[in-house]
């Protein structure tokens, strides 16, 4: 099964690992019941000015087309769906296809950066969210902050009958087979992690990237599933043996929810990858994977910000902030390219750098302080 690895990034003093927040019941109980034999993360004290990470792989974005949008009414309700895609979509063929799901409260703006490398890796990336919770400033509002409580995903599973009907629509870009949507992975941050989870139980991904998901191997108290049900989703994705790739911090509020999503005995026939990065690496390049994926700095523009929907935006997550030097970036790309083009070619470089030990490999990344893989039976 697994094996764990734990690397400082240079000496450093431990320091306690972080507890989940008081309200995050799940996170609590998945920390109390985590098996005494996981190594505990070693966490860096907070680099001197001009500090630099160690000598490791680089993270250089992807270079390819630039990224259009558009966004349409799912009709008779308030579900709209972003898709963002390739400029020259009109001459591509069977493009593969990520849905991807935001986290509670979040909005389209929070993960541009990931959607453009994604765009410019030839990807189509689809985006539900709702309309029913209108911020200051934002046009089209945010979306609600109890958009998906189904245990099945069925924003996400929408999203993709979305995508299949536009496919046989001779007014829209995509007809014609522009877009493979049997080709399909599953992403979300938070809620969209857990919803992932739930849709890709029903749906047979390729791959699930999940950004610090709002879920345990016990359920969600958040959104009322059960330990009955998410052990069911597991399942689901054992039997298909889809392959997961789970992203927190040193910091993050539901670090050890997300390790116990890793360690679920239900979903050990699923080849697993979970990265948890440094305290270090994300002060550095100001990472939003610190505290599940928080912004650690205002990133839009300070009329708005002086705002109440401004502040309130603050303290929810910006995914990829740290821009082409954001960590939390590089791996995901070679995740998605492994599944969704390479289909998990054991002989392909993707995968050595994801499972294999050699210098470009994953293991050898210095901003990550704890890296655990299967390979799934």
């Amino acid at each position: 099964m697994g094996c764990g690895t734990s690397k400082p990034l240079e000496p450093v003093q431990p320091v306690a690992a972080a507890q989940p927040a008081s309200g995050d019941k799940a996170g609590q109980k998945a920390a109390a019941q985590a098996p005494s034999s996981t190594p505990a993360p070693q966490q860096a004290s907070a680099p001197a000015p001009g500090g630099n990470l160690p000598a490791g792989p680089p993270y250089p974005p992807p270079v390819g087309p630039a990224m259009k949008d558009l966004s349409e009414q799912m009709a008779g309700d308030d579900l709209l769906v972003n898709i963002y895609f390739p400029e020259d979509i009109a001459s591509r063929t069977g493009a593969p296809l990520i849905v991807y799901q935001h986290g509670r409260g979040s909005t389209h703006h929070v993960y541009q950066t990931i959607f453009k490398r994604w765009v410019a890796m030839g990807y189509v990336v689809i985006f539900p969210y709702k309309t029913n919770s209108a911020v200051p400033g934002e046009d089209p509002p945010w979306p609600s902050t109890a958009l998906d409580a189904s245990p099945d995903g069925i924003e996400m599973q929408v999203a993709l009958k979305k995508m299949i009907s536009a496919s046989s629509d001779k007014s829209s870009p995509f007809f014609g087979g522009k877009v493979d949507t049997k080709n399909v992975a599953l992403g979300g941050h938070s809620m969209g992690g857990k919803s992932s989870i739930c849709a890709g139980a029903q749906i047979e991904p390729r791959a699930l990237l999940l950004h610090s998901p709002s879920c345990s191997s016990e359920g969600s108290e958040v959104y009322d599933l059960s330990k009955e049900q998410i052990e069911d989703r597991f399942a689901g994705l054992a039997k298909d043996r889809t392959p997961i790739m789970l992203v927190t911090s040193d910091e993050d509020v539901r670090q050890a929810a997300v390790l116990s999503v890793y360690e679920a005995p239900k979903l050990g026939a699923c080849p697993k990858l979970y990265l948890q990065y440094s305290k270090q690496a994300c002060e550095l390049v100001q990472s939003t994977i610190i505290e599940h994926f928080k912004p650690p700095r205002t990133v839009f523009k300070p009329e708005f910000m002086r705002d109440v929907g401004g502040r309130e935006f603050q303290a929810h997550c910006y995914l990829g902030s740290g821009g082409v030097n954001d960590p939390s970036l590089k791996w995901g790309d070679v995740f998605m390219r492994l599944y969704l083009e390479k289909k998990g070619d054991k002989a392909s470089p993707e995968y050595k750098m994801l499972y294999g030990d050699g210098p470009d490999s994953i293991r050898k990344d210095p901003a990550l302080s704890v890296v655990h893989i299967s390979e799934g039976l």
